[in-house]
C-alpha cells in the first residue's frame, strides 16, 4: 500500500510531480513522534500554505506602495487595517459565502477546500507583516545607489536590487507568519480543520490530559523557541510612515510594475478588507438582530471593555517602565545585553497558542488561597496582559530609541532628577508611540479568544468568546451583529482621540 503526496499547494490542481511513499512506514514514523498523519498533514498544509500566500501578496502590495506616491498613505492605512481585523469576522464571512458549497460537496472535497480557506483566511490577516518588513528594508536604500545605473529598471531592478535587499526581511516575515499560523486557534477550529492547536484544546478540555496533549502537539513548542533563537542576532527595520521614507526615484524606476502591482493590490485589498466588511454591512439580518444581540450581551460588552482597556493600560505602563529601566532610550550595550533574554522570553506567550498560556494560568492560580482571584475577571486581565506584553513593550522600546538623548543629557547636567528628566524630555517625545502601543494591545485584547477560552470565570464571558461560541452553532446573524459592536469598540478610541485633539486645538 502506498500514499501519494502531491507537491501542489493544498491540492490546487496544477500538474506537479508525485512522490510515492509507503503509507505504513510514514504512519509508523509519525505515530512514533506522537501524532496522527492527518493531524500532521493538516498542520503542515496550513503552516506552509499561509506563508506562501502571505509572502506573495505582501511583496506585490509592497511593490504597489513603492511604485506610487499619491496613494501611498491610503495603501499603508488599508494594509494596517487588514492586520487589525478580527479573525472571527473574516472567518464568518467565508463560512457564510461558502455555506451552499459545503452543503453540496462531498466530505473529502469540503475537507480539502477548508484547508485552503483556512490558509487563505490566515494569509489575509498576516500578509501586512511581509509588506511592512519589505518596505522597511527598502527605506534603507540610498538614492545614489538607485541612480547609479539608469538601465536598472522594472524587472532588472526587482531581481538585481530590491529582492536581494529585502531577502533577510522576507525570511523573517516567512518565519514569523509560519509561527503565528501554527499558533492560531480560532480560524482552524471554526473551519473544522484538525490542527495541533485544536488537538491540544480538545484533549485538555475534554480529558484533562495535559501530558497526552503535549505529546500530540509538541511541534507547537519548538516553533516559537526556534524562531526566537534564530532571531536573536537579527534586526528588522520597519518603515517610517511619511513621504520621504521610500526614495522617490524608486517609484519612477518601478513604472513597469506599477499597473500590475496596483491592480493586484486593489484586488487583494478587496478580498482581504472590503469583502468581510461589506459582507457584514449588506446582510440585512445584521441590523435587525443588532438591538437584541446588544441587549443580551451587555455583561459581555462590559467585560470586554474592562479587560481590554485595563490590560492595554497596564501593558503600556509596564512597557514604559521596562524601556526606561533597561536603558532603551540610550541604546546602551550593557543594558541590551543584560535584558536580551528576558525580552525574548516575553515573546513566548505571544508566539505560543493562547490555550498554552491558559493551561499555565490554571496551574498557577487554581489553588485554594487564590480562589478569589482565579474566579474573577482579574484572571482574564492577567492572561491578556501577559500574552500581549511583548508587542506593546517592543513598540515602546522602539519609540524610546528614537528619542533625542541630547535633551535628557542637558536636563541631567542641570541637576534634574531621573523622574524629571523622563517627564520633561522623554515623555513628550514618547506620547505618540505610547498611544500606538496602547491601541495595538487594546485591539489584540479585543479579538483574543485563545487566552480566554480555558480561563473564563463565572459571568466573565467576553464578546470575542461569545462570538466564537455562537459560530459553532451557526448563529451567523447574531455573530454579524456582535461583530458590528466589536468594530465599533475598535474605532471608539480613534474617534475619542480625534475629538480630544479638535477640542484642544480650539482651546
Amino acid at each position: 500500500m502506498s500514499l501519494t503526496l502531491t507537491l501542489g499547494l493544498l491540492g490546487a490542481g496544477a500538474e506537479t510531480p508525485n512522490i510515492e511513499v509507503d503509507e505504513n512506514l510514514l504512519t509508523g514514523f509519525l505515530e512514533y513522534f506522537g501524532f496522527s498523519p492527518s493531524l500532521f498533514f493538516n498542520s503542515l498544509a496550513v503552516g506552509l500554505g499561509t506563508p506562501l500566500l502571505a509572502l506573495g501578496a505582501g511583496l506585490l502590495v509592497a511593490l504597489a506602495v513603492a511604485s506610487v506616491s499619491r496613494r501611498r498613505g491610503f495603501l499603508l492605512v488599508a494594509t494596517a487595517a487588514c492586520l487589525a481585523l478580527p479573525p472571527f469576522l473574516v472567518t464568518n464571512a467565508w463560512l457564510d459565502v461558502t455555506a451552499d458549497w459545503r452543503g453540496l460537496m462531498s466530505p473529502e472535497v469540503v475537507e480539502r477546500g477548508s484547508l485552503f480557506l483556512t490558509a487563505l483566511t490566515l494569509a489575509s490577516l498576516l500578509w501586512p507583516l511581509t509588506t511592512f518588513f519589505v518596505l522597511g528594508a527598502w527605506t534603507k536604500l540610498q538614492p545614489e545607489l538607485l541612480e547609479a545605473d539608469p538601465q536598472l529598471r522594472g524587472t532588472r531592478l526587482l531581481r538585481g536590487l530590491l529582492l536581494p535587499a529585502a531577502r533577510a526581511e522576507l525570511t523573517v516575515a516567512a518565519a514569523i507568519t509560519l509561527t503565528l499560523a501554527l499558533a492560531n486557534f480560532t480560524v482552524p477550529v471554526l473551519f473544522q480543520v484538525r490542527v495541533f492547536t485544536e488537538e491540544f484544546w480538545i484533549r485538555f478540555n475534554t480529558q484533562f490530559d495535559l501530558a497526552g496533549a503535549l505529546r500530540a502537539t509538541w511541534p507547537l513548542l519548538l516553533a516559537p523557541l526556534g524562531l526566537l533563537w534564530w532571531l536573536r542576532q537579527r534586526e528588522v527595520a520597519w518603515p517610517r510612515l511619511h513621504r520621504t521614507a521610500i526614495p522617490p526615484v524608486l517609484s519612477q524606476q518601478l513604472a513597469g510594475w506599477r499597473m500590475g502591482s496596483l491592480a493586484f493590490a486593489w484586488g487583494w485589498l478587496a478580498i482581504a478588507l472590503v469583502f468581510p466588511l461589506t459582507r457584514l454591512a449588506v446582510t440585512a439580518r445584521t441590523w435587525t438582530e443588532l438591538p437584541g444581540a446588544v441587549a443580551a450581551g451587555q455583561s459581555a460588552l462590559g467585560n470586554t471593555l474592562l479587560t481590554a482597556v485595563g490590560s492595554a493600560s497596564v501593558v503600556t505602563l509596564l512597557g514604559v517602565w521596562l524601556g526606561v529601566a533597561s536603558g532603551a532610550a540610550h541604546n546602551t550595550s550593557s543594558a541590551s545585553t543584560g535584558s536580551a533574554w528576558l525580552r525574548r522570553l516575553t515573546w513566548l506567550p505571544f508566539l505560543l497558542p493562547g490555550v498554552f498560556l491558559g493551561v499555565v494560568l490554571i496551574w498557577l492560580f487554581n489553588r485554594p488561597g487564590l480562589a478569589g482571584l482565579y474566579q474573577s475577571l482579574a484572571i482574564v486581565g492577567i492572561g491578556l496582559g501577559i500574552r500581549h506584553l511583548a508587542p506593546g513593550a517592543a513598540v515602546i522600546a522602539a519609540g524610546l530609541r528614537s528619542t533625542d538623548p541630547l535633551l535628557a543629557e542637558a536636563a541631567s547636567s542641570l541637576g534634574a532628577s531621573r523622574w524629571r528628566v523622563f517627564c520633561d524630555t522623554m515623555w513628550p517625545q514618547l506620547v505618540p508611540t505610547a498611544q500606538t502601543a496602547w491601541y495595538a494591545v487594546y485591539l489584540l485584547c479585543l479579538w483574543d479568544v485563545e487566552t480566554v477560552v480555558l480561563i473564563q470565570p463565572p459571568a466573565g464571558e467576553t464578546l470575542a468568546l461569545r462570538i466564537f461560541n455562537l459560530l459553532h452553532y451557526g448563529h451567523g446573524a447574531q455573530v454579524n451583529a456582535l461583530s458590528v459592536v466589536m468594530v465599533g469598540l475598535a474605532v471608539a478610541p480613534l474617534l475619542a482621540w480625534a475629538g480630544w485633539r479638535r477640542l484642544t486645538k480650539r482651546q
